[in-house]
C-alpha cells in the first residue's frame, strides 16, 4: 500500500517520465521491428529466433517484461527510499561497501541497473531497427547515408556488433543506477542535516 501512496503522491519513488519513456521505447522497438522486418526474417532477438515467436507472442512476451520490470523497479526504488530515510544517514560508508553489506539494497541496485540497461538497449534497438528499415526499403531521407554506412560498415563489417552492444549496454546502465542510488542517499542526508 505504501508504494501506491508514493505513486499517487507524485511518483516520489520513480519519476513518471522515466516509466513513460520506457514504455514509449518498448512500443517504438516493436513498431520499428515490424517496419524493418514484418515477416521477422531479419529479427536478431535471440528469444524470437530460438523459440520461433510470432508477432502475438512477441507482444505478449514484451508486455510481461514491461510489467515485471515496472513492478520490480517500483519495489526496488521504494526499498531504497525507505532504507536511506530510516538508516543512519551520518554513516560515511562508501557506496560499494553500503550496497554489499545489505542484500536487499544490492538486489535493488541490480534491479535498477537492469532497468536502465534495458531502457538504453531498447533505445539502441529502436535506432538500429529504423536505420535497417531505411536501408532495406531504400527510403530516401536525411538518414539514408547514415543508414547505408551503418549497415554496410558496422553491421555487415562487424558480425558480432549486436552481441558486443548487448554485453556492453549494462555498463552505462549500472553507472546510471549507481548515480541514482547516490542521489537518493544524498537527498536524505540533506533532509537530516536541514
Amino acid at each position: 500500500m505504501k508504494i501506491i501512496n508514493h505513486i499517487k503522491a507524485g511518483a516520489r519513488v520513480a519519476p513518471a517520465l522515466l516509466i513513460i519513456l520506457y514504455y514509449l521505447f518498448i512500443i517504438l522497438d516493436i513498431y520499428t521491428t515490424y517496419l524493418a522486418t514484418p515477416d521477422l526474417k531479419y529479427e536478431s532477438n535471440w528469444m524470437v529466433r530460438c523459440f520461433n515467436l510470432n508477432w502475438s507472442q512477441i507482444i505478449i512476451k514484451d508486455s510481461f517484461i514491461v510489467i515485471f520490470m515496472t513492478l520490480v523497479l517500483l519495489i526496488a526504488l521504494n526499498y531504497m527510499h525507505g532504507y536511506f530515510q530510516d538508516s543512519n544517514i551520518k554513516n560515511n560508508k562508501t557506496f560499494i561497501v553500503m550496497v554489499f553489506q545489505n542484500k536487499k539494497l544490492l538486489i535493488s541496485y541490480i534491479i535498477l541497473g537492469t532497468f536502465y540497461s534495458h531502457l538504453m538497449y531498447t533505445v539502441f534497438v529502436t535506432i538500429n531497427n529504423y536505420l535497417g528499415y531505411i536501408y532495406l526499403y531504400r527510403i530516401g531521407n536525411a538518414l539514408s547515408a547514415i543508414s547505408t554506412f551503418y549497415l554496410n560498415k558496422i553491421m555487415i563489417g562487424h558480425p558480432y556488433f549486436l552481441l558486443y552492444i548487448q554485453l556492453l549496454t549494462p555498463i552505462p546502465g549500472f553507472i546510471v543506477a549507481s548515480y541514482k542510488v547516490k542521489k537518493i542517499r544524498n537527498k536524505y542526508r540533506k533532509l537530516s542535516v536541514g
